[in-house]
């Protein structure tokens, strides 16, 4: 018989266990993060898409503050947010109306923030996606026009007529060169804006026709203001002190959904995105305009 040679053998490794599940709890992981992140970014795609404004500070009924009382608040908002802290430093730097605003209006913070190095000029246009929109919600202190002189201040400040008619007539003619600061150098160069009071309610009739629209006084009858806006036709309102303001100011009404009212608020994204009773807003409403293509 042949001889064989046995030779040494290699004892066997054991796998190792221990070592494959951390790999694989290491790969899960990863995969689970970037899940994660594709849905986080696509949250915010879609809030984009949305034109989603909303910043997640809470919102109050306006009121007219004292100094103590404003000095009291910013100092609040500077405990509860960090990014308030240098408007509530260095108050010195802003006119009193503008941080009373911001008392009022949170979400106006970049806004004032970028007050003192602003020039007064009109910096952007509309945007692709609120040319898509029906009635995009413009805001009067929105950067591209909001530091642009009117009246006693500038449109962010005052401008909330202005801004109501550039949404009420780029929603009928789909004009994208009606922004707020046109609206707002036309009610001022035709004598529209009253010293210490505002835009001057003749303008929503008289100033209308240049923007391609026409506007008539409307009557405060519920079931009038409804049918209007099922046709598309937007309503501009001066309201009195109330949910929207402590003095005066212009809202413009956009549509219905489920009986209620939907509003641009050209002050406040929080409130642009409530739906309304109609009874809220016929107690505070002081006159009204309907607009139809010209």
């Amino acid at each position: 018989m042949p001889q064989t040679t046995n030779y040494p053998t290699r004892p066997r490794r054991r796998p190792n266990y221990r070592l494959r599940r951390i790999v694989a709890l290491i790969l899960l992981l990863l995969i689970l993060g970037g899940i994660i992140t594709g849905c986080v970014a696509g949250c915010h795609q879609i809030q984009r898409l949305l034109g989603e404004k909303t910043t997640g500070y809470p919102v109050e009924t306006p009121r007219e503050y004292t100094a103590e009382e404003r000095s009291a608040r910013l100092t609040e908002l500077a405990e509860a947010y960090p990014e308030f802290q240098a408007v509530a430093k260095h108050p010195e730097d802003y006119p009193d109306a503008m941080l009373n605003a911001l008392c009022n209006n949170p979400s106006m913070l970049d806004f004032v923030k970028g007050y003192p190095q602003a020039d007064g000029s009109v910096t952007g246009g509309l945007t692709k996606s609120e040319c898509k929109e029906a009635f995009p919600l413009f805001l009067q202190w929105d950067a591209r026009w909001g530091y642009v002189p009117f009246g006693d201040d500038n449109i962010g400040l005052s401008g909330c007529g202005p801004t109501c008619m550039a949404m009420a007539a780029f929603a009928l003619t789909r004009d994208e060169h009606i922004t707020p600061d046109q609206t707002a150098a036309a009610a001022a160069e035709g004598g529209y804006y009253e010293a210490g009071v505002g835009t001057s309610w003749s303008f929503f009739t008289e100033g209308a026709a240049q923007f391609g629209v026409t506007g008539e006084v409307l009557s405060l009858d519920q079931g009038t203001i409804l049918d209007q806006l099922e046709q598309g036709h937007p309503i501009i309102c001066s309201m009195g002190p109330g949910d929207f303001t402590a003095h005066g100011h212009f809202i413009l009404l956009v549509g219905t959904e489920n009986g209620k009212i939907r509003v641009n608020d050209p002050n406040s994204p929080e409130r642009s995105e409530k739906l309304w009773e109609y009874e809220t807003i016929a107690d505070q409403v002081k006159n009204l305009w309907v607009y139809t293509a010209a």
